[in-house]
Order: C-alpha cells, then sequence, then structure tokens
C-alpha cells in the first residue's frame, strides 16, 4: 500500500473516532439532573407495584402540546409533552425514581403536576388515577408518599333500593362522589356517605355501562377505574310516543319522541325540536305552557318516573287523559335529575310541566311499572 493510502486511512479513522466520540450522549455523572423519589400505596396503605408516575411542568404553553415527542393525556383531558414531562414506574414495594434532565422545562421550579396511575383489573375497565398538584424549588428531593385509590366497589340490592360501597382514601374532604356512567360519561351523580356508601333508587342504574368514583382534598383528586353497572332492565316507556299542547290548548303529538328512546347522552337539539314540535307548540303565555304528556297503551300501575335533567318538572297523572291531578303520597328524591315513587294506582296518561328550557333540557324521562291485567 502506498504511503499516501496509509496517511489517507489512518486521517479517516481518526475523524471517524472524533466524530463518534462529538455525539457520544453525556455520561450521568457530568450533567446528573435533580431526582424526584416517593411511594405509592393503595388507600389500605399497602405498595402498589408496577404503577405509572408522571409528572408535568403546569406552565406548559398550548403551542407545545403536539411536540416535543411522547404527549400523555390525563385527567380532565390536559395533554401534556416531551420536554415538559417525566416518567416513572413503581418497583414491587411502590417506591420509584424519576431523574429529569438538566435544562428542561419539567426540571424548572414552579407548579408541577403529578399523575400516579394504573390500568384497572380485569373485569373493570379504565385508570386509577391521583392528580396532585406540588410547588418544587427544582432540586432533588423525595415527595413522601402517594394514595392510588383501587378499592373493590360492592353492590347490594333490597327492594327498589341499589347501595353502593367502597373504602375511601385517607383524608378525603368535602363530597366524594358516585358517577353511574354510561359509555364512559356520568349519566346519574350521587354523593356518598362518610363510610363511602351510597343509596339510589335502582331504576337510575337504567342503561348505565360502568361506575366510577371520584374523591378530594386539598391538592389531591382521586378517581377510580370503571366497574360494572348493575343491570336494572328495560322501562315500560321506552320508545313511547309524546305529545304537547299548542296554544289553543289541543293536544299534539311530536313526530318524533326523543325522550323515551333510552339515550342519556343527548339533549334535543334546537334543530329537531323545530322538526318534532308542533310550530303553535304552547311554550309561554298559553293555558298548558312546556308540558309534555306520555299515553300509555294500557291502564298502568306505576312503580318510579326517573327524570334527567328537567328544570324545576312537575308530575300529573290522569285515568282518562283530562283530568290530571298528582300523584298519590309521591315522593321525588332528587331535583334536576330524580326519582319519583307513590301509592300503587291505575293511570293511563302522565305528564310533566318544566320550566322554559324543558325542551332542549330534558334528557330522558323514564316510566317504570306494570299493565293492569
Amino acid at each position: 500500500m502506498r504511503s499516501v493510502d496509509v496517511r489517507l486511512l489512518l486521517a479517516s479513522i481518526v475523524l471517524s473516532l472524533l466524530v463518534a466520540m462529538a455525539i457520544q450522549p453525556v455520561s450521568a455523572g457530568a450533567s446528573s439532573g435533580p431526582v424526584l423519589t416517593g411511594r405509592l400505596v393503595d388507600q389500605a396503605g399497602s405498595p402498589v407495584a408496577y404503577a405509572q408516575i408522571s409528572v408535568h411542568y403546569r406552565r406548559q404553553p398550548t403551542d407545545k402540546l403536539s411536540r416535543n415527542g411522547e404527549c400523555l393525556t390525563q385527567p380532565g383531558r390536559r395533554t401534556v409533552c416531551g420536554a415538559f414531562s417525566g416518567y416513572a414506574r413503581t418497583a414491587p414495594d411502590g417506591t420509584w425514581r424519576m431523574p429529569l434532565p438538566v435544562g428542561q422545562p419539567v426540571s424548572s421550579p414552579g407548579l408541577h403536576g403529578m399523575w400516579p396511575q394504573i390500568s384497572a383489573p380485569a373485569g373493570a375497565q379504565g385508570y386509577a388515577t391521583t392528580f396532585i398538584t406540588f410547588s418544587w424549588d427544582g432540586r432533588s428531593k423525595s415527595t413522601g408518599t402517594q394514595v392510588l385509590w383501587t378499592p373493590d366497589l360492592t353492590v347490594t340490592r333490597s327492594g327498589s333500593r341499589a347501595t353502593m360501597q367502597l373504602a375511601l382514601p385517607p383524608g378525603a374532604q368535602g363530597t366524594t362522589v358516585i358517577e353511574l356512567l354510561k359509555d364512559g360519561q356520568p349519566v346519574w351523580v350521587a354523593p356518598t356517605t362518610t363510610d363511602g356508601t351510597v343509596s339510589v333508587d335502582q331504576h337510575v342504574l337504567e342503561g348505565t355501562t360502568g361506575v366510577r368514583a371520584r374523591a378530594q382534598r386539598q391538592g389531591v383528586q382521586w378517581n377510580t377505574w370503571t366497574s360494572p353497572a348493575p343491570s336494572v332492565g328495560t322501562p315500560l316507556s321506552r320508545g313511547l310516543a309524546c305529545s304537547t299542547y299548542r296554544t289553543n290548548d289541543a293536544l299534539a303529538a311530536l313526530r318524533s319522541c326523543g325522550y323515551t328512546d333510552g339515550n342519556l347522552l343527548k339533549h334535543q337539539s334546537e334543530a329537531n325540536l323545530r322538526r318534532d314540535l308542533p310550530s303553535d307548540a304552547c311554550n309561554v303565555e298559553c293555558p298548558t305552557p312546556r308540558t309534555l304528556v306520555f299515553a300509555f297503551k294500557a291502564l298502568t300501575v306505576m312503580d318510579a318516573v326517573v327524570w334527567r335533567s328537567c328544570e324545576r318538572c312537575t308530575l300529573e297523572v290522569s285515568l282518562d287523559g283530562s283530568t290530571w291531578t298528582p300523584w298519590l303520597g309521591q315522593r321525588q328524591d332528587g331535583a334536576s335529575s330524580a326519582v319519583l315513587t307513590g301509592s300503587p294506582m291505575p293511570i293511563k296518561s302522565a305528564r310533566i310541566r318544566g320550566s322554559a328550557a324543558t325542551f332542549t333540557s330534558l334528557v330522558e324521562v323514564s316510566f317504570w311499572g306494570k299493565p293492569v291485567a
């Protein structure tokens, strides 16, 4: 080999080594950043293994939400990404360690959010999550012990009541609620007692697909995963037609009654109401304003009525469709979303009257009972 070729080969090797050294990452010891540590336990104090811990800088600008690599959507639909986030996973004893990079926003002093979360076990869905707000000076520290709320939900029935109970997280303050869900969206919300118990009329379980709970204390918010909801069957009124009054007090049927279709997630749109309501529907200054009438196919002994999102609504019943009276012995549990019960009595029709927004606010009304044999 000629000397020139040897010199070129040596120069090429040296250049390759220099380039390789230049692109090597700086060792952790040379530019070690702050380290956050902590321990994750459940509501009973037992360690939670293999859960994800996320820490996010709360001042993340909105124009960064789709950049910087990995992005994560958290409870409340907040999205956080890359340089504004740090991640760790808990060890079998619940401890975790999160080294953070020097010079990145996630390592900056200020207000931060921490999200421990773990996926649901078999038979449940989603994640159990805790959201913790904390102020941090940017130096290594232990965040102490965090609690992930992973309770077993028990449901028992007695008569017409369904009772749900779970162990509350330690230090929960204010209102702890259980949410009945339809496709992940709340369709009924009930506050628990101080021991984590909720008792509801079983008819509110109609159409629900899951149950979850929320609790909070200052700086901390807990969300359970979604447990299966018990089934309660179908109301007598499913698919029932409905009518309203014209300004001359004559009764007119709606072209389509969206209040008995079993869809618990929708309000009636203005476009649908213009299509379904008579053009002269009685709404304000007329004999029988803002009223929906439901006529059963046969005499019915009513057990319960459930309305959802019906502001200032009242119920009347009739044996002939023309003479109306309150339901004898009526009891109401709730307000805009409520369960009504009363004394067993045969009826042929029922009507609901509400506020000026009744036609648009009412989501669903369900009548439960049995036809008279």
